[in-house]
């Protein structure tokens, strides 16, 4: 059959060339080969006798071809801007179904065919069709894929009120840093003219130490009006708006009287205060270190003589902690983590000692508060006091042992029988504030 079309086929264009050779133009030939179904005879006694006809039939057929190919133009525009938009269209709806990285390809060669195309079309179709029609069409489709969501905004988009009173929200868990930008303000404040102090240097080790990538403090910086110039923040005066600085200064001190802040302030002074146990030293200025020594030993007087190895309770005790999770966290991944933390000493950062001893079946909570007494002697005041709190870390959920009630409790009574891992820690705020209430 293709065969047979083929030939068939070869056979027009032979009797198209043939009128040709006649003398009669090649449209002319087609026009009455197709009038006349391909009958070579009966096409040249057409054009023969209706030569002039068929001119006039042929010019109409090219002036209707000629008006259809502008009229159609306009439409091709139409449609290559449509073909556009579907791809920017496809192009967003993979966005939300297939990720970023898909996004970029589908989205580039969806640009790339739709401006390969349009470079074929009039100038007034590529004119039309532009980045800008597909960005926006880009922005109403992600608002027609999801309506009811609404992207938060950005934080140098908020006003300077907004952006101090946030920045300093975010500042309470890093007391350093508030105290650090607390003063700094309030020096720009006291003193506007100097120059000195509207000037924060970022290659200074006090910076690098305290607010270098804590969050919240170079957009409080900004919000200030301060202006990166290099290595420095610089404040203008020109820039210097004494109500925003009021503004900061306040925020920074409300700070301070936040749990987060005052949690951590008594953490970071706990570490202060362990360090300087281990070292020898007594918290209270006034006792010297042979003082402190002598106490530590009166205290040692008073423990029990250690059982054999292989006998008694094994008694572990940590000064210090390397993980701030409260002891009432109900979250037993971050217990897990904790006691691996402790064992495994991976935090550089703060130093966690840890000491040992055996005790019988029968001391009691005294003698280790004697014992832990005469690796320091004040931290059985803390502890009775309640500043201070030992914490059983075989028991979940975490929580305070009261050491003033239960002075008197045996070890298995206490729970550190057959074993037992204690940490000193700072006490929270809500076991500190009970003994005050109960002492009122």
């Amino acid at each position: 059959m293709f065969r047979n079309l083929l030939q068939k086929s070869n056979s027009k264009d032979e009797k198209v060339k043939q009128l040709e050779a006649m003398g009669f133009d090649k449209e002319s030939a087609k026009i009455a080969l197709e009038m006349t179904n391909f009958n070579l005879e009966e096409a040249t006694h057409h054009l023969l006798s209706n030569q002039e006809a068929l001119s006039s039939h042929s010019a109409a057929a090219s002036s209707s071809q000629a008006r259809s190919t502008a009229n159609n133009r306009p439409n091709r525009s139409a449609a290559i801007m449509r073909a556009g938009e579907a791809a920017a269209n496809r192009a967003n709806n993979s966005s939300a179904k297939f990720g970023s990285n898909q996004i970029q390809k589908k989205s580039s060669a969806a640009t790339t065919r739709t401006t390969s195309t349009a470079s074929r079309t009039p100038a007034t179709s590529t004119n039309t069709f532009t980045s800008s029609s597909l960005a926006s069409t880009s922005t109403q489709t992600v608002s027609k894929i999801h309506p009811k969501v609404k992207m938060p905004t950005k934080m140098k988009d908020k006003s300077k009120e907004e952006q101090i009173l946030r920045c300093s929200k975010r500042l309470a868990p890093y007391p350093h840093a508030v105290d650090t930008l607390l003063q700094a303000f309030t020096f720009v404040k006291n003193y506007p003219q100097n120059s000195k102090y509207r000037k924060i240097n970022t290659q200074t080790l006090g910076y690098q130490k305290v607010l270098e990538g804590k969050p919240g403090v170079v957009d409080l910086i900004h919000a200030m009006n301060f202006q990166k110039r290099g290595t420095e923040y610089i404040l203008k005066e020109s820039d210097l708006d004494l109500a925003l600085l009021f503004l900061g200064i306040s925020a920074l001190e409300n700070i301070r009287s936040s749990r987060e802040y005052l949690t951590e302030k008594r953490n970071t002074q706990f570490k202060r205060d362990i360090k300087r146990i281990m070292e020898g030293s007594n918290l209270n200025a006034n006792v010297d270190q042979d003082a402190e020594l002598l106490k530590r030993s009166a205290f040692l007087q008073k423990v029990p003589t250690e059982p054999d190895d292989g006998s008694g309770a094994l008694l572990q005790l940590y000064l210090g902690s390397a993980n701030r999770s409260s002891v009432h966290d109900e979250d037993p991944t971050k217990n897990m983590l904790l006691k691996q933390t402790k064992d495994m000493n991976i935090n550089e950062t703060e130093t966690v000692e840890k000491i040992s001893r055996r005790f019988d079946g029968d001391d009691t909570l005294q003698n280790i508060v004697d014992w832990i007494g005469a690796h320091g002697s004040c931290i059985p005041e803390k502890l009775l006091n309640r500043e201070w709190s030992l914490v059983d870390l075989n028991k979940y959920p975490l929580e305070e042992i009261d050491v003033e009630t239960c002075l008197g409790d045996t070890l298995q009574r206490v729970g550190c029988w057959p074993s037992g891992r204690l940490e000193l820690r700072p006490s929270t705020l809500e076991w500190r504030d009970e003994k005050v209430k109960s002492a009122a």
